[in-house]
Formats: structure tokens, sequence, C-alpha cells
């Protein structure tokens, strides 16, 4: 009997949480940021998020209502917030299921998802680290955790953020309204440039459209029937073998020419590009890649594959800022065939 009071004591403490200390300044009217007492920079730092220096400019006020708990617990990273249960939550991320995000979990680790089901599938192409609380006055509160490591977001009681990762810092924004929360979260991380008007028109998108007379069909199907439509997508079947910045020769020989008959239409046209570069050695964009160290590696400093539609593909580094402006270049003769987007 004692041994097995020991094996269930042994039980519920192997997992036992260690609840770190913090150090907590506002760096901004309304924004505070949060430490982890073994917070250590070189992990996490810098920010690939945050795009301003968060220097300590004053004390926490006392009244702050958004207080973290950051906890190690069966060797993960994470923070819990107690909130009121009144309170609506948001963000979270491009997930399916409801815009009210009350009692979900949500995985930061992009995948694809074939089924597009309101609840099939967790995560899909973008990752946000974000909570949005507005309570029952209005008040708003956002939650953004500056961590880049898979994690997920629990809200089921209050909220919790686990990471696999080293600990993070936390930056919690307070404000009388969402629209004051989401002006600061733009300062924080940066705004878009503004984007061309007919970028909020009505988009019309699928997978996919081949060969370009089914394409100006589709067009003419528009226009014929009065529908309002303003950009036409192609996606990845435009391409030659699914090479970015090429097009297949047979299915859209003339790409200038698809983009003329869609612009005297009135429509513009968007061309996807995806991130995956077809590993062959013959193909111009994978050599210059390779020749100018431009594809992510891994730890031992070797280029990093994975499996896209092209099958084996390099993935471009864009922190590095010589990748950026070579990956940029490569639009330069993509979009003189009279491409918008």
């Amino acid at each position: 009997m004692k041994k097995i009071t020991l094996l269930y004591i042994l039980a519920l403490t192997a997992g036992l949480q260690t609840v770190f200390a913090q150090s907590a300044s506002l760096a901004e009217p309304g924004v505070a940021v949060f430490y982890p007492k073994d917070f250590d920079s070189i992990h996490t730092l810098p920010s690939l998020a945050v795009i301003k220096d968060l220097p300590k400019r004053d004390s926490l006020p006392a009244a702050w209502r958004v207080k973290p708990k950051f906890i190690q617990m069966d060797g993960k990273s994470s923070v819990h917030f107690d909130l009121n249960p009144e309170t609506d939550l948001y963000g979270t991320g491009e997930v399916i299921g409801d815009l009210r995000r009350n009692g979900s979990d949500v995985t930061l680790w992009n995948t694809d998802n074939y089924e597009y089901g309101k609840f099939e599938g967790k995560q899909l192409y973008q990752a946000h680290p974000w909570v949005l609380g507005v309570r029952a006055d209005g008040s708003s509160f956002g939650i953004l955790a500056d961590n880049y490591w898979r994690q997920e977001i629990r809200l089921e009681n209050g909220v919790d953020i686990v990471s696999e990762g080293p600990s993070f810092r936390v930056i919690v924004i307070e404000k009388e309204t969402p629209q004051e929360i989401m002006v600061a979260l733009g300062e924080l991380t940066g705004t878009m440039a503004m984007p061309p008007l007919w970028a909020l028109g009505y988009q019309q998108s699928r997978y996919s459209y081949f060969p370009d007379t089914n394409v100006q069909e589709l067009a003419d199907e528009f226009r014929d029937r009065k529908i309002p439509a303003d950009v036409i997508w192609m996606d990845i079947d435009y391409m030659e073998g699914f090479r970015v910045f090429t097009f297949d020769p047979k299915g859209f020989p003339d790409p200038k020419g698809l983009n003329d008959y869609l612009h005297a239409r009135d429509f513009k046209s968007v061309f996807m590009i995806d991130p995956g570069v077809k590993q062959d050695s013959l193909y111009s964009v994978y050599q210059e890649g390779k020749a100018g160290n431009h594809w992510v590696q891994d730890s031992l400093g070797n280029e990093y594959n994975g499996e896209v539609w092209p099958g084996q593909v390099a993935f471009p580094d864009y922190t590095r800022p010589e990748t950026q402006k070579w990956w940029a270049s490569l639009y330069t003769d993509f979009m003189n065939m009279g491409i918008d987007g």
C-alpha cells in the first residue's frame, strides 16, 4: 500500500508547475511588457513580430488589470492569464471556427488543410500568437506572445499560451476600445502599405484555372451575367511544373496577352507565388538561390528541404536582407507581363 501511495505522489509531482517571478514595465502608455525571471534574449530576440524597441519607460501601474503568470511545466514554457469569464475573446490567427474564440484551442504551427470544414483543422497558413479581449463594458486588451516557437493558445479557462521553446516575453495592451487596441498593435508590429483600391474589390479565385482560355471564358461569363468582379486569381497551374516565376508553355503560352484580355474587360490579375522553390539543377531560380546562400538552413548549416507541389523544394530565408532584395528582384520581369499583383 505504501509503495502504491509513493508511486501516486511521484506521478502527481512529475509535472509539477514552477511559477517564475517576472519583471514588468510600461513601454509606452497602455502598453506593458512582462519578462519571466529566466528570460534570455538570445533565444527569442530580435523579435520577428515587433518592429520597435520596447524600453522600460515607467513602472507598471498598481491598477493594471491583465497580468501574466509565467510557468514551467513538463519542460514547456507557458503563461497564464486569469480573466473574467464574461470577457469575449478573439484573434488566435488564421484558423477555422467561430469569430468568438472562447473555449477554443489553437496550435500555432502552420500546415496545409484539405478539409476546410468549420471545425476540421486548427491551423492554416498564418500563425498569430495574439488574443484580443473585449469586456462587457467595451474596454479591451490585447495579449501578444512575442515568440516564434511552436505553441498552443488555449482559451478554455482564461488564456493559456504554451510554448515548446524557451521562456518568452509577453506584451499586453490596455485601451478603452477594440479599435484603439488594433491601432496600438499596428504601431507595434508595423502596418502594410496602403493597398490599391481594386485590391479591396470582389475577388474570384479557386484551385485552379487551366488553360488560359478557361480564364478568358470565366471573365466573359462574369461580364455577360453582370456579376460584379474586380480581380481574377491564377493559382499554381499557370506555372511550368509548379516552378515559381515560370509559365506553362502549353497552357499559358502568352501571359501578357492573357492579361491584356483581362484588362480590356476591366479585370485585374493576380498570379500566386509559392515560397517553395523546386530543387532542380536546370532551374535558374533554384540555382541563383543556392549560389547566393538564400535558402533556409538546418541546425548543421545544410540546405533545408521540404515536400511541396513541385516535389523537393528549398525555402527562401526572408530574415536575411540579402535574400529579401534578391527575391524582390525576381518580380521585375514577371510583373512586366502585365500582372497586377
